[in-house]
């Protein structure tokens, strides 16, 4: 029971690590909290410094995930607490311990641990997204809508109902984060991409 308080405790704090703001400050761009809407977030990073330091930021975001899955795997965790692992990781993603619980969205690290854990899933979730981002140049529409195919399926799909709660608990985490977003979406006023970042 230690050790896996210990493995999700590590998980979170990992988690958190902020590779927005770390890359963004790394090559003397500012302060990513500072800039555009202020999000950690890939999508934030390509908005205010372009598509080469915002794709390094989503592969580290997905990373971080995969990478502490990877390893509660080979510890040979159950099946079930290894979802909780990427669930902590996510959480901490979004409120994370080095940001005053503050955070980005969730959406990069959370696909990595959906195509690590979930591959079939997590790659459907992947082309839904890049279809409805490429339709309605929403990343936040697109992130909603294709990440709730994941705590469906595995619902519904025997071999990955382990995973079930811990899945629903990333979306959760997500839903919480993107409050801002989808109030703008319901009055209509959430921005496209190529229109102006807002503090969320």
């Amino acid at each position: 029971m230690v050790e896996n308080i210990v493995l999700l405790l590590a998980a979170y704090c990992i988690g958190s690590i902020p590779f927005g703001v770390v890359v963004v400050h790394f090559f003397g761009k500012g302060d990513l909290q500072k800039l555009g809407s202020g999000n950690i977030g890939a999508t934030n990073v390509v908005r205010t410094q372009g598509k080469w330091l915002g794709g390094l930021v989503f592969f580290l975001d997905a990373s971080k995930g995969v990478l502490l899955c990877a390893i509660a795997a080979m510890l040979g965790v159950g099946d079930c607490l290894l979802a909780w692992v990427g669930f902590c990781a996510v959480l901490g993603h979004c409120f994370s311990c080095f940001l005053r619980f503050q955070g980005g969205k969730g959406v990069a690290t959370s696909l990595g641990i959906f195509l690590f854990l979930t591959p079939p899933i997590g790659f459907l979730s992947a082309v839904l997204w890049v279809c409805l981002f490429y339709f309605s140049r929403i990343s936040s529409l697109s992130s909603l809508v294709s990440f709730a195919c994941a705590p469906i399926l595995v619902w519904f799909l025997p071999e990955y109902s382990a995973y079930a709660m811990a899945y629903s608990g990333i979306f959760l985490v997500v839903i919480i984060r993107h409050y801002g977003n989808i109030m703008r979406l319901i009055q209509g006023t959430e921005p496209t991409f190529k229109g102006n970042a807002r503090k969320s």
